[in-house]
């Protein structure tokens, strides 16, 4: 007997099958059993015709598929619990990169504080033990930033921001921040570009972080010889075809290369415990490649070195970059060569952040550009600040134990006094919140940056006045 709560459903399906002379029908439904046991069952029908060509009735054939449902119903409970464990995963992984983020932002931000103000007064020794701290804090930050960028890769929310770009200031960019690391090595860092490269719609974020990657780890592994980062360009267009990084250093084992793109994977355990590193770099830029369409390949011998690259148009995974997540828009970035703090001097500032250290490193930088501060330690009572005194720009922390900055940035907007401040997101998790904040005027990433910091200000005010 179909189970009650079936009866209704079979029936009419079956009465929508007849009246539509569909031919071949299928469905499954529970029964009970004389027994009383209960079993799921797969019927296949037949229409039947009469030769007036009139339907007359089913013809049907029933399959016990108890079994299979059973294994259904187990799988997707395990995948109920799967998709649970990511979660929590993820959300642990959040909190715990900005329980981690957050001192790092105050040792990272006070050092380079203390190595400007005090450069010429400090001794070789001290200076040295500060530029170590900022070092290694740096360091811990990367790592974190690893992890937290393999969890967004894994879970679906990486976001593409695509812009018009120039490989050439790419490149040079990068060559220009990695010039410290090359200045006690024995070999030669050198770059093969052409003079002229056409312009790519790329996100030039994401593809900076995988060329450096890429001349990161060269650098590691490269003793003597030389690292060479080249671009090639297609004859007639000079649209880039590839990106490569070739050194000449300790290079890959054959039997191991398929697995350098692996999560966590070094070549060996030697290598990692002789250079560092937790295996997580080439799994990122291998999967932001693929993202943004491109393909990251590798060649290598052991003892001769390696050649990683970036087909920028590789047949085999599309022009096209395959996120969901896509936004094209202006990137903003300072600008090369300018101060930057033009017109700032004695514009009214509101810090909202709960963490002190973060407003006094903010409140530094800006007020040596000028700009009169106010604080506020909570989101309510920024809040109540910024309708009171009506300041020319706001700067406003997210992940704030009392009222989110989300909220305070709601209620910004929401106020007819407040609604046209500027409010710039300065946060440890700025850029993983572009998308959901669309009111924000703009997204500073902590630690913070002071020209990125500055420019930011400069320009939303700038737009006010």
């Amino acid at each position: 007997m179909i189970r009650e709560d079936w009866q209704e459903k079979v029936r009419l399906f079956y009465y929508e099958q007849f009246h539509e002379r569909k031919l071949e029908t299928a469905l499954e439904f529970p029964i009970i059993t004389k027994s009383g046991k209960e079993k799921w069952v797969e019927q296949l029908a037949s229409l039947l015709i009469d030769d007036d060509d009139r339907a007359i009735g089913f013809q049907s054939i029933v399959y016990d598929v108890s079994e299979r449902k059973k294994v259904e119903k187990e799988l997707f409970m395990a995948k109920q619990l799967a998709e649970e464990a990511s979660q929590l995963k993820s959300e642990f992984l959040a909190n715990m990169s900005h329980e981690l983020r957050t001192p790092l932002n105050s040792v990272i931000g006070f050092s380079n504080v203390l190595l400007k103000k005090n450069e010429e007064n400090l001794d070789e020794n001290d200076k040295n033990y500060l530029q170590r701290i900022l070092a290694n804090g740096k360091h811990l930050l990367d790592l974190i930033n690893d992890v937290l960028d393999l969890s967004k890769i894994e879970a679906g929310r990486v976001e593409l921001e695509l812009v018009n770009i120039s490989l050439k200031d790419l490149i040079h960019d990068i060559i220009g921040q990695l010039e410290g690391q090359v200045q006690d090595k024995d070999f030669l860092l050198v770059t093969q570009i052409p003079d002229e490269i056409a312009r790519i719609q790329a996100d030039p974020g994401k593809l900076k972080q995988v060329v450096l990657n890429l001349l990161s780890n060269a650098i590691k592994f490269t003793s003597e010889g030389s690292v060479t980062v080249s671009i090639e360009t297609d004859a007639e267009t000079n649209h880039p075809i590839l990106i490569s990084v070739r050194d000449t250093g300790i290079g890959i084992p054959e039997n191991r290369l398929e697995s350098v793109f692996d999560e966590f994977q070094q070549v060996d355990s030697s290598t990692a415990r002789k250079y560092g590193g937790t295996g997580l770099g080439l799994a990122i830029s291998k999967s932001l490649c693929q993202l943004m369409g491109y393909n990251l390949t590798v060649e290598s011998k052991l003892d001769e070195g390696s050649l990683f690259t970036i087909l920028l148009n590789d047949p085999e995974v599309g022009a096209t970059p395959s996120s969901s997540r896509i936004k094209k828009r202006r990137a903003n970035r300072p600008p090369k060569g300018t101060g930057a703090s033009r017109g700032i001097q004695g514009k009214r500032i509101l810090i909202v952040d709960d963490n002190r250290d973060s407003r006094v490193l903010i409140e530094q930088t800006l007020k040596e550009e000028g700009c009169v501060i106010l604080q506020a330690e909570d989101g309510f009572k920024g809040f109540e600040l910024a309708v009171k005194e009506h300041p020319d720009l706001i700067m406003l922390d997210l992940k704030m134990k009392e009222t989110s900055g989300q909220e305070v940035l709601a209620r910004l907007k929401a106020n007819a006094g407040t609604k046209n401040i500027p409010v710039i997101i300065v946060s440890i998790v700025a850029l993983e919140n572009k998308s959901n904040l669309s009111e924000a005027a703009d997204f500073v990433q902590k630690p913070i940056k002071r020209e990125t910091l500055v420019w930011a200000v400069s320009r939303h005010i700038g737009l006010k006045s």
